[in-house]
């Protein structure tokens, strides 16, 4: 897969230039627009981003009922809460003009942070003069928490539906994302950001296609488009860096992957077309590398071996087994079941329980005395820890330890992966792997490489 290069896209679909501008974008630069020459930018938030992940759902296209059910809790809008506020502490803060969906797609958020957007479009399930659409009802019957720290008034939420943390707040549909990212487009924003997943950059791109740069601020379960920065934090440093007019932009890819076959445990996944971004190597992921199998059996028989070794020096410690290619091939070396896509439990070279999530990790952690965690990274962009793996939270992280963390990776794979990163909620955890710096992976029999971790 290509690594991001020239700023001259083809896309296959919405727009398809960006050079086409109109009197407009010469009034902002002057100032007449009445915004005093400020930086445009547009933030779509897609409240339900990565509600499936902790509760064990991979995803939470067409199954948010099902993750309601099982007591999943919104993600995305605190996502957004920490790149706003790391946002807010930066000078060039000051010099964005927003252009923003209403709430509960980020009007009320960039409000919190003492920000004051332009509502380009109000959610369909929010009522109105401006809604649009009916919306579903079972999506309508989202109840996302505000959990917001700020002292601002951010309006009041709907009556309908069930009540979360003391907040009620209907959600919303994919065609909110798509309209809101049309207005967006015709108003010529410089930058349109969204919170979400996978998902959300391809209804994005749908709809904007190379109109403007984009940038993705992490909340779905699994990401592998490389138009997403590494962390809120690290989006905001791109958000000001941008602002400065120090960013050249670049192609960036954006990934498709069926859901519900990915739930079934088959992983396919395509290209679904490049986007315009800004180019932060530091602080945007690379796309998931496709590591091809053939010619290393070897390797990963001497990787099992380890791995085998490792479990027989600590029976009775419960092993919680992550996802991926490299990972099923280790347990197919040792005979214990896996989910291709999931995370199972393992003691004693036994496979114990299946596809958990956070709830049930939780529950086994709380029988076991001693547990490791063994995971690999995705090829080239490095994570373990946040991405495609949500139901290892910073709770059940904190009950396992960052010391018994037990990385496995084939040398190729690590080759083309300089670093190791997590993407956690957890101030004290991100500590914590700040002050570990380097962490060991097994590439061979009793063969480890130090890989630097960065958060």
């Amino acid at each position: 897969m290509a690594a991001p290069g020239s700023a001259n896209v083809f896309f296959r679909h919405g727009v398809t230039s960006s050079e086409q501008r109109t009197g407009q974008e010469a009034n902002r630069m002057t100032g007449s627009d009445g915004t005093g020459g400020r930086t445009h930018i547009g933030l779509i938030v897609n409240p339900i981003a990565g509600m499936g992940g902790r509760v064990g759902l991979k995803g939470t296209d067409g199954v948010l009922e099902e993750a309601l059910r099982r007591g999943a809790e919104p993600q995305a809008p605190q996502r957004t809460r920490e790149f706003l506020a790391a946002l807010r502490e930066m000078p060039e803060a000051d010099s964005i003009a927003w252009l923003a969906a209403g709430p509960p797609m980020g009007a009320d958020l960039l409000r919190e942070a003492w920000f004051e957007p332009e509502v380009v479009h109000e959610p369909s399930g929010v009522g109105g003069e401006g809604s649009r659409g009916s919306g579903s009802d079972m999506t309508r019957e989202v109840a996302l928490a505000s959990g917001g720290h700020g002292a601002r008034d951010v309006g009041s939420a709907p009556e309908d539906g069930p009540v979360v943390a003391g907040t009620r707040i209907p959600a919303t549909t994919r065609e909110d994302t798509l309209a809101a990212a049309r207005e967006m487009a015709a108003r010529e924003c410089d930058l349109l950001l969204f919170c979400g997943g996978d998902g959300t950059a391809r209804d994005v791109l749908e709809t904007v296609g190379g109109a403007m740069p984009i940038l993705g601020i992490p909340s779905g379960v699994k990401m592998y488009s490389s138009v997403f920065a590494t962390s809120p934090r690290h989006g905001a440093e791109v958000v000001a860096e941008f602002v400065r007019g120090e960013m050249e932009i670049v192609e960036g890819e954006v990934m498709d992957l069926d859901e519900d076959r990915y739930r079934e445990g088959e992983w396919n996944i395509r290209l679904f077309g490049l986007a315009r971004m800004p180019h932060a190597p530091s602080f945007i992921q690379a796309g998931k590398m496709m590591v091809s199998a053939v010619g290393a059996e070897e390797i990963l028989d001497e990787i099992a071996d380890t791995v085998r070794e490792e479990m027989d020096s600590t029976p009775g410690v419960l092993w919680l087994v992550g996802s991926g290619g490299t990972l099923d091939a280790v347990a197919s070396r040792l005979g214990f079941a896996n989910t291709l896509l999931g995370v199972d439990a393992v003691v004693d070279l036994e496979t114990v329980a299946t596809d958990v999530n956070e709830e049930a990790i939780l529950d086994l952690l709380g029988r076991h005395d001693a547990a490791r965690l063994l995971l690999s990274p995705i090829g080239a962009n490095g994570f373990f820890l946040g991405r495609g793996n949500l139901q290892v939270s910073p709770e059940v992280v904190r009950r396992i330890g960052v010391g018994n963390i037990v990385l496995v990776s084939t040398p190729a794979k690590l080759a083309a992966t300089p670093v190791l990163r997590v993407d956690l909620p957890d101030p004290d955890l991100v500590r914590d792997f700040e002050e570990l710096g380097y962490i060991p992976v097994i590439t061979r029999y009793r063969t480890r490489t130090m890989r630097k971790v960065e958060t």
